[in-house]
């Protein structure tokens, strides 16, 4: 097949595709054999973190019990999951459950979450009970803290097949799913209605049928989504099951709760065609309609900064009072808190922004950042400091613009902005900036590492107060595991 994975738009900016393997944890949601307890964790393997999982996982009455495949984004980390009827039956003899096999995969930076989906649904697909059965007769399970500990997954190998995969699942997700139907599909996800319903189906999509719907998409809407592949119930809400799937194949009785559906439109067809015909280069958007991730608000994509010849200040120059080294200005439009950032960065006397006005009037939502305009400041700033600036001083403020990057423009790379020098400022300091809810698109890894990092700098009156607002940090709605993470790292750090 001359078709390449990578000339798919889910994968965009990719070049190559990633060496070695897939890291996996497993986990099985369901009943417990002949235990009077309710649904549980009944197998895991060490490090598989069971934080929130369930409650996103959950799929209304769960009465219907058939094969399905299940792709769930939960912060940085994604999971695979695949149900089926359960074999178990409870205390009283009950049966006819649903259980989960699960598989949460963390990409590394870079890695788009498509080539999960392709390789991990297929793969949690085929795992079934038998881990457990052998052990049905246990008297442990009466003890409802009791679970099966899995041994580690072997790692996940990326083949070099990955275009015979993608023909399989477009030949199974034509098999089920009329064009229209798709392209209605796509126009409902570029519209960023939630859930997005596909109808006219009969069965539950196949594990690659569910994962080749992402290829079409842009990259940066394909990241964000979960998808259900069939609703195993015979009562369920689809605006209940939209907060936390954004993608639904929706089974004939429900179809009557989907959205209205709208005529496929000119963005929805170019992308179903693409898919179904196998031809990546034809998944081009119409540039006139702005496109959002299913959920969120409309966003123009980020601005590359203009580049700034910037030569080195005089000494006489740098001296002055309203001393400025000329750097690349924030796009058209910028918010306010940005355009004071940038403000910041110019001036040679600033070292620390006015976070306490910032902190009275918190940012409430990020604004796409071009990747490269917060390391551009900090590199220039670097090379061009000023003979007579202390150079201590100088590495706070650079720290500052570090700590920006990360809060501010969630997913930036460390190595882009380089380490912090000073040992004054916290990682975290523009937490003191933001909304509470605006940590959780950091993601948790990266949540948990400037967390670390930020408990870790020595105490100044910016540690301590960065420390007390932590322990008082408010719950974030459907986002517990951030107040959670905060809490475990204070403990961790002892300053709970």
């Amino acid at each position: 097949m001359s078709t390449s994975i990578l000339q798919w738009p889910a994968f965009a900016q990719l070049k190559a595709l990633p060496s070695g393997r897939l890291h996996c944890e497993r986990g099985i949601w369901g009943k417990a054999p002949g235990a009077s307890t309710d649904y549980r964790w009944i197998a895991r393997s060490s490090g598989f973190d069971t934080e929130g999982l369930a409650e996103q996982l959950t799929l209304g009455s769960e009465d219907q019990p058939v094969p399905a495949p299940l792709w769930l984004r939960q912060g940085d980390r994604y999971c695979a999951a695949a149900i089926y009827r359960s074999p178990a039956s409870d205390a009283v003899g009950r049966s006819n459950f649903l259980e989960k096999q699960l598989l949460t995969w963390t990409p590394g930076r870079g890695t788009p979450a498509a080539l999960g989906a392709l390789l991990l649904l297929e793969q949690v697909a085929s795992f079934d009970a038998k881990v457990w059965t052998l052990y049905r007769e246990e008297r442990a399970w009466q003890d409802p803290w009791f679970f099966l500990q899995l041994a580690a997954e072997e790692p996940t190998p990326i083949p070099g097949n990955l275009e015979s995969l993608v023909a399989r699942g477009v030949e199974e997700l034509h098999a089920s799913v009329e064009r229209e139907s798709l392209a209605g599909l796509y126009t409902q996800i570029l519209a960023g209605r939630k859930p997005a319903c596909l109808t006219g189906l009969e069965a539950p999509l196949s594990p690659l049928a569910l994962a080749v719907l992402l290829l079409p998409l842009p990259r940066t809407i394909a990241e964000t989504l979960s998808l259900a592949g069939w609703i195993p119930s015979g009562r369920a809400s689809l605006a209940d099951l939209g907060r936390r799937w954004d993608v639904i194949a929706v089974p004939p009785h429900l179809v009557e709760q989907a959205h209205r559906q709208e005529p496929a439109d000119d963005q929805g067809w170019p992308l179903a065609k693409a898919l179904l015909e196998l031809q990546p280069e034809r998944a081009v958007l119409v540039p006139s309609v702005p496109v959002q991730a299913a959920g969120s608000s409309a966003r123009p994509p980020a601005e590359p900064p203009v580049a700034v010849h910037t030569l080195p200040l005089t000494p006489l120059e740098a001296v002055r009072p309203d001393a400025r080294i000329a750097l690349p200005a924030p796009p058209k439009g910028a918010p306010a808190w940005l355009e004071a950032l940038h403000t910041f960065a110019c001036a040679v006397e600033a070292r620390w922004p006015d976070l306490g006005r910032w902190s009275r009037h918190p940012i409430s939502e990020l604004v796409p950042i071009h990747e490269t305009l917060f390391p551009s400041w900090i590199r220039t700033l670097r090379e061009l400091k000023p003979d007579a600036v202390d150079d201590a001083q100088w590495k706070v403020k650079l720290d500052v613009l570090r700590s920006a990057a990360l809060v501010l423009r969630p997913g930036t790379n460390p190595d882009s902005v380089g380490a912090f020098e000073s040992r004054r400022v916290p990682e975290l300091l523009f937490a003191l900036s933001v909304s509470p809810g605006l940590l959780a698109e950091m993601g948790q890894t990266d949540l948990r590492n400037a967390l670390r990092n930020s408990l870790k700098c020595p105490a100044n009156p910016w540690t301590r107060r960065l420390e007390q607002a932590l322990r008082e940090w408010p719950p974030v709605k459907r986002k517990p595991w951030v107040k959670a993470l905060i809490q475990e790292e204070l403990t961790a750090a002892g300053k709970s």
